[in-house]
């Protein structure tokens, strides 16, 4: 079982989720709870299932064995789920006052879920404001919910402060482009797709999407006004196998066409990424 369960490393409260319709909860938020290092819980639970050669099957059910992704390192790492009876017996180890208004607190928390569980067969469920087991777990929820909110606005942010970025990358000055694609020299299509930083793939993508250039006879060919504009010329030339060969050819001029164009084109690319990564932030208090 690899489930995800939100763990609040600050101010952290016990947290029971259903999974897979068993109230259970997670090695990371027990370990957080009780001030432990996270691996010396999870060898605390394998040194439980170890305790008989063969762990009996309400043992093997009660703790489930998952993995987590640690955010600082981008490795994997192995993660217990468990249940009440599971927590019941890997907690008989924590002693302290703390630890004992912990297992209280834990104990109330699966109470309240088991509770919600009946609950949901029989009609809606009604909150006791007076039952700490119940208003656990809301807060817990809402805890959670707080946390994965303030998770999805940052990343939101950091979305359109890179696509920022990117829009003023790709928003040069096109005099600069003009003085830099001036050589006056006549060039084939993929250099000037260098001179432009452009992608290969994208460039003659858009090329042809535009309809700037389209295949005939197994030749890229200009289109009929840009060949008049003198902007691209196709031209045949002879190889050193004999065989004669044809290739679009940009002036000088249009290379500078070509760079306006391309130009605003990303603009225009970086300019919806922005507006999109807007929306969405717009759309995660909805």
């Amino acid at each position: 079982m690899n489930a995800v369960v939100k763990i609040r490393e600050h101010n952290p409260v016990p947290v029971v989720t259903m999974i897979d319709g068993r109230p259970m909860t997670d090695s990371r938020n027990v370990a957080a709870m009780f001030g432990k290092r996270h691996d010396n819980v999870v060898r605390d639970i394998r040194g439980l299932l170890k305790t008989e050669e063969t762990p009996s099957r309400s043992l093997q059910e009660s703790f489930v064995e998952s993995s987590y992704v640690d955010p600082q390192n981008g490795r994997t790492y192995s993660s217990y789920l468990m249940d009440r009876d599971g927590f019941s017996l890997l907690a008989m180890g924590f002693t302290g006052a703390r630890a004992l208004r912990w297992k209280i607190d834990y104990n109330s928390a699966f109470k309240a879920m088991e509770q919600q569980i009946r609950s949901r067969s029989v009609g809606p469920v009604a909150i006791d404001v007076r039952d700490q087991g119940q208003l656990a777990v809301i807060a817990s929820q809402l805890l959670q919910l707080t946390q994965e909110m303030r998770e999805r606005a940052e990343s939101a942010e950091a979305t359109v402060e890179a696509q920022s970025k990117e829009l003023a990358i790709a928003a040069p000055k096109v005099e600069a482009f003009e003085a830099f694609m001036a050589t006056g020299k006549w060039e084939n299509l993929r250099t000037v797709c260098r001179l432009l930083n452009a992608r290969q793939g994208e460039f003659f993508e858009w090329m042809r999407r535009r309809g700037y250039i389209f295949v005939e006879s197994n030749w890229l060919q200009p289109r009929a006004d840009l060949r008049e504009a003198k902007y691209l010329i196709p031209r045949k030339f002879e190889c050193e196998d004999g065989k004669v060969r044809e290739q679009t050819l940009v002036t000088p001029a249009g290379q500078t066409w070509l760079a306006h164009r391309w130009q605003a084109y990303k603009r225009s690319e970086a300019r919806k990424a922005i507006e999109a990564a807007v929306k969405a932030e717009g759309t995660l208090f909805d």
